[in-house]
């Protein structure tokens, strides 16, 4: 199996990919409220000099409450105890050609999936 690894994220096209799969992202300056997050959306704190670089699986996304704000929907590596059962929201930045709170990407490509059975 190989994997797609994309450095500049765009949210637009990430959400494309993630309506087919679940993909592996890269969350840049981490801190201390991720590591404590109950049911917000997530967003790394703007003007930080800190390099904390922190993976988890975007499983989905879409939009919270009255005003409209978009996120996408994580689980984290930290067990059920973090978030909402291991699952959180992190924000998602829906004009195209803007940044990401994601440095990084990367999903596994489905060459030969499903595989045939010998005989059938």
């Amino acid at each position: 199996m190989d994997f797609e690894y994309i450095a500049e994220v765009d949210d637009d096209e990430l959400k494309a990919i993630v309506a087919q799969q679940s993909v592996i992202g890269v969350l840049r300056n981490v801190d201390l409220e991720f590591c404590e997050i109950g049911s917000g959306i997530y967003r790394s704190p703007i003007g930080s000099l800190d390099v904390n670089f922190h993976q988890v699986l975007i499983v989905g996304y879409g939009f919270v409450d009255q005003y409209g704000k978009p996120y996408w929907i994580i689980q984290n590596s930290y067990g059920e105890s973090w978030g909402e059962g291991g699952f959180g929201y992190v924000y998602r930045l829906i004009k195209r050609g803007r940044g990401s709170e994601f440095h990084a990407v990367a999903y596994p490509t489905k060459c030969g999936y499903p595989r045939k059975k010998d005989g059938v």
